[in-house]
């Protein structure tokens, strides 16, 4: 074996984006002359048709499970949980405060034009923004007792070519700036409620949001009865870190929506990242629904907020401890990212120079303020900022909200068969990993 790879979503903030900025990925497999690379820097190379068999790919689920159910020879070792923003957006004027005030509303969806696109794409993928806004709408009726039978679908004709992101922008400490896996598109999606449609994670669970809890209509936060906000002013750290990508690409790629709303075609559209809802408001657009502030993950849930970690079988077959180690220093890397926030969200979102050494493996977690990065002291926030979850796990609770999102891909269209996520999982590599992880915390006490 010469080389791992290893992807990252565009968000740097996930437990494989640390460990890679802090170099802990080349610590760990260089000594053996495995070279770690990441596919979505590396020229020439595309993360939907090159998947070297040494692949790590931590991406959103849309992608993973549409692979899955086509057959692909791909086992899920990992499921991580990232809060994105996301939201619903409307022209000022239009009375939406609340998800029942999408009753009768036209929402909008895009879609891909030209011959080859379809629910998916020619080559199988699956058309990951439609797929999303779909998603991101039904979170929202959900939480107001309704689905997407209550309101009026219009498609939204996106255009065949979008502008991918200027190469000369640079990244920003709070976070790297990456193409993401949400520019393939295509249309057409079955409208129809389905028994799978968000269905509770257990038997007789409870749906919807807590009891009490309340839509604020003044700032469209998920306020609890005790008048505690839930969600962005909450933190405010996560939302904030993934600023980096600027607005203005930002209204580029969401403008068919943006423009189809001033035009008064649509009621509502669904939006996701810090950017976009940024630049929905420089189009004078209003968030009338913020689905980041819901206490209830399945709401949440979406491509971009569970995302599965998965390699080749044939990687796990042969090397399992190659991925039972690549997994260790994930878990290492989330641990050190929740004991040390602010210089978590200080990384660069690149891997460190020679110059410029992070914390290395040997001093996992790093216990003294001398082994901290120090090129960019200035942007580290305040120490009250919290992170996303890093947390690497396979938990009945994840495994749950893949399933249900699995049926819903299913349900309209979007995956050509059904994918049993307890069967796709192997718990083993990650069971190994957290062994590992012990036995080195025994040795070094």
């Amino acid at each position: 074996m010469q080389e791992l790879w290893y992807t990252r979503h565009p968000e740097r903030l996930t437990a494989t984006g640390i460990a890679a900025d802090l170099g802990w990925l080349d610590d760990e497999f260089t000594p053996e002359g495995i070279a770690v690379r990441d596919l979505g820097q590396t020229p020439g190379a595309d993360g939907h048709r090159h998947t070297p068999r040494t692949l790590f790919r931590e991406s959103g689920n849309a992608l993973a499970l549409g692979a899955r159910s086509r057959g692909a020879a791909t086992r899920l070792v990992g499921l991580t949980w990232a809060e994105e923003r996301q939201a619903i957006v409307t022209r000022p004027y239009v009375t939406i405060r609340e998800p029942e005030d999408l009753r009768g509303r036209r929402i909008g969806l895009p879609l891909r034009t030209g011959p080859r696109f379809g629910v998916r794409r020619a080559n199988g993928a699956v058309d990951v923004r439609r797929a999303s806004a779909l998603r991101g709408f039904q979170g929202a009726l959900w939480a107001g007792g309704l689905t997407l039978n209550d309101t009026h679908p219009i498609d939204v004709p996106i255009p065949a070519v979008t502008p991918r992101r200027p190469s000369g922008i640079a990244r920003t400490p709070a976070a790297a700036v990456r193409r993401s896996s949400a520019d393939i598109r295509s249309p057409a999606a079955d409208f129809r409620s389905s028994a799978a449609d968000i269905r509770s994670s257990a038997a007789g669970e409870a749906r919807g949001p807590a009891a009490g809890d309340v839509w604020g209509p003044a700032t469209s936060e998920f306020r609890s009865p005790a008048g505690e906000v839930r969600g962005p002013a909450a933190t405010g750290a996560w939302s904030s870190a993934v600023a980096g990508r600027p607005a203005a690409h930002a209204a580029r790629q969401w403008a068919a929506e943006f423009e189809a709303l001033a035009r008064g075609e649509i009621d509502a559209v669904y939006v996701k990242g810090a950017p976009a809802v940024e630049a929905a408001r420089r189009y004078g657009l209003h968030v009338a629904i913020d689905l980041d502030g819901h206490p209830d993950r399945r709401v949440r849930l979406n491509d971009g907020t569970l995302r599965p970690i998965t390699v080749d079988k044939l990687l796990l077959d042969v090397r399992p401890d190659v991925v039972a180690r690549f997994l260790r220093v994930l878990l290492d890397a989330a641990e050190w990212a929740t004991a040390h926030p602010a210089h978590a969200l200080a990384l660069p979102g690149e891997p460190p120079t020679t110059r410029d050494r992070f914390p290395t493996s040997h001093d996992r977690p790093p216990t003294s303020h001398d082994r901290f990065p120090t090129h960019d002291r200035s942007a580290v926030p305040p120490a009250s900022h919290e992170l996303p979850d890093l947390s690497v796990d396979l938990s009945a609770e994840r495994l749950a909200l893949l399933a249900d999102q699995g049926r819903f891909l299913r349900a309209h269209g979007f995956l050509d068969a059904a994918v049993d996520v307890d069967a796709w999982a192997d718990h083993s590599a990650l069971a190994d990993a957290q062994a590992r992880r012990r036995s080195y915390q025994e040795q070094t006490v």
